[in-house]
């Protein structure tokens, strides 16, 4: 029995995505929020506060410094976070204009940022057409 394309829900879509962009965002924060804890109590001391091993702490501080830091007056580390806060519903449209702003203020390239998440959408609109074509052969 071939595969039926169905109609694509746009709306589903887009939860779809706010919640991708949500649990990256959430990712991050906890990594930040970790290398934060270890400046007042050691590894040990927090992995036993939030229920995991010292090794997982470790790593998590490992991945932490390999993320850029987010510069002061700022509430991403660079355009494409923003955006990504943008899309999980953490902040606001006129929040995410006056970041950008400032990024480009600061020699960001903003529009490559912006160009990236349109490109990310349409890319991924486009495979998920080829599929639905792909099974209807």
């Amino acid at each position: 029995m071939p595969w039926i394309r169905k109609p694509v829900d746009k709306k589903l879509v887009r939860a779809a995505r706010k919640a991708r962009a949500a649990e990256e965002i959430a990712h991050l924060d906890y990594l930040r929020a970790v290398q934060r804890a270890v400046m007042k109590m050691n590894q040990t001391q927090l992995a036993e506060e939030l229920g995991v091993s010292q090794s997982s702490v470790s790593q998590l501080l490992r991945s932490a410094k390999r993320q850029p830091p987010v510069a002061s007056g700022y509430f991403s580390a660079d355009p494409d976070e923003a955006i990504k806060r943008f899309v999980a519903g953490v902040v606001t449209r006129k929040e995410l204009v006056e970041e950008l702003r400032r990024w480009n203020s600061r020699g960001a390239d903003t529009r490559a940022a912006l160009d990236k998440a349109c490109v990310q959408r349409i890319i991924s609109e486009r495979l998920a057409k080829m599929v639905g074509e792909e099974a209807r052969r």
